[in-house]
């Protein structure tokens, strides 16, 4: 921690500066040498408490144990290791403050820290955006003695340290070629799941006794024809190949929302990870990367690219033939593109070109 330590006086401490003087005086003109000794004590006591309390942060070291990439909203663990490297004044109630990056704060007490020794505190923090980089704000408080004075250090330390954007499960509707049967938030169709509904046909061996139509099971027989079935549709299919394009082109001046870009961002990483888990292959493409075409079939590439999300500004100056160019000579034939936009559709949906209709628009 730094040497410069900066002290505030407190309501008592104010009181007491006033009053001693006072009694000094007032001693002095009644020729009372008690109430002169009680003004003296006070101003003895106001400079002692300042020395000590100034002593009582100077050579504190702390030592921060934290992960260098972590996720928002998500909490994970940290320690802090404050140790007291002075060998004959102990430290007496201290309280520090860590701010992480992505606006993690934590707080923990220590009523005594003897000479020569450390505590350690073990907690948990959660960021609440994303960032890259940055460094960690300490700060160290403490009263003693007596609560005259509030001593404050503070102090800034690197810590390379990115913070992702918190993967958000896209819940829009199915699109084309994707999750066609597959529910919202399993991702995938499950075993034994029907498709849509075909028509009837007559029981053969092996069919499922559940799929027996009762109603014309009972006209069936009562004709003297055999029963029934529900006869289905094939489930449906997940493509091989898929290319995330996130944008922010509006070309109806739609108003800019900042709220709306981390949103995207965030369904972005959750397009990536669901991907990734249904085993399929996807690109990423966004304007405010120049337009650069990223793998994220592999776990490596997906960190990449979600990295590359957490270090994103919003590009405003992405025009329509841009995103026109860009899907035409990226997408191919056998990908379904997916588009992600913290713009409403309305305002760019005119500017695609014909060959990747229609594609997946994830709304909010």
């Amino acid at each position: 921690m730094p040497a410069r330590i900066e002290c505030r006086a407190t309501a008592r401490a104010r009181w007491l500066a006033i009053l001693s003087p006072a009694m000094i005086l007032a001693g002095i003109w009644r020729i009372d040498g008690v109430l002169g000794a009680l003004g003296v004590a006070g101003i003895a006591l106001l400079v002692l408490g300042r020395l000590l309390g100034t002593a009582n942060l100077r050579r504190l070291a702390v030592n921060i144990e934290a992960p260098h990439r972590a996720t928002s909203g998500l909490a994970y663990p940290l320690r802090i290791t404050l140790t007291n490297t002075r060998r004959l004044l102990d430290a007496v109630r201290i309280s520090c403050s860590v701010t992480l990056p992505g606006g993690a704060v934590t707080r923990f007490h220590t009523p005594w820290i003897a000479a020569g020794s450390a505590v350690d505190f073990d907690g948990r923090a959660t960021p609440t955006m994303r960032t890259d980089g940055g460094g960690i704000g300490l700060k160290l408080h403490s009263a003693f003695p007596l609560g005259l004075f509030s001593f404050h250090a503070s102090a800034t330390r690197e810590h390379p340290m990115i913070v992702l954007p918190r993967p958000r499960v896209p819940r829009d509707s199915p699109g084309h070629g994707v999750r066609m049967d597959a529910t919202p938030l399993v991702g995938a169709t499950p075993g034994g799941l029907d498709g849509d509904l075909r028509g009837l046909r007559v029981w053969r061996a092996g069919d499922n006794p559940r799929r027996i139509a009762w109603p014309a099971t009972m006209r069936s027989i009562a004709r003297g024809a055999e029963p029934v079935v529900r006869e289905n549709d094939p489930p449906g299919f997940l493509p091989r190949h898929c290319l995330l394009v996130v944008h922010s082109h509006a070309g109806g001046g739609a108003l800019i929302r900042p709220d709306r870009f981390e949103r995207t961002l965030e369904l972005t990483s959750g397009w990536l990870e669901r991907l990734h888990a249904l085993g399929i292959h996807a690109r990423l493409t966004a304007d405010f990367d120049a337009w650069e075409v990223r793998p994220a079939h592999t776990r490596a590439g997906i960190i990449r690219c979600r990295e590359q999300l957490a270090r994103a500004s919003r590009c405003a100056s992405t025009e329509a033939h841009e995103l026109h160019q860009a899907l035409t000579r990226i997408a191919t034939d056998e990908e379904t593109v997916i588009l992600l936009s913290d713009m409403p559709p309305e305002y760019w949906i005119a500017h695609l070109p014909h060959a990747v209709r229609p594609p997946v628009i994830t709304k909010f």
